[in-house]
């Protein structure tokens, strides 16, 4: 079976484009690779520790404890900061915000 000339040079076309797709597909860098140059960071130290007794005797109220904690989150969020993440230590956690 003879391919005519128009044939030939279709299919001579699509590998082509194929090759260069499959070389540009290999060689992309994904967006998301590289970090954002302007995420910030804030890491807050929170000790829980002195709350928690404090609640076992009866001296602070639940309440109380995370309405003091509630100011500083909203004036957090009002600036533009998000919470990101925590990590939790033996007996304090820190808090991890971004914008």
């Amino acid at each position: 079976m003879k391919l005519d000339k128009s044939t030939k040079i279709l299919i001579n076309l699509v590998l082509v484009l194929l090759v260069v797709f499959l070389l540009k597909s290999i060689t992309a860098v994904p967006k998301n690779l590289y970090a954002q140059g302007n995420h910030q960071y804030k890491i807050i130290y929170y000790e829980d520790e002195v709350g928690l007794a404090a609640m076992k005797e009866g001296a602070v109220s639940w309440e109380k404890r995370h309405t003091r904690f509630e100011a500083p989150l909203n004036k957090l969020a009002e600036e533009g900061w998000r919470f990101h993440s925590d990590i939790k230590m033996a007996n304090y956690t820190l808090l991890v915000f971004e914008r």
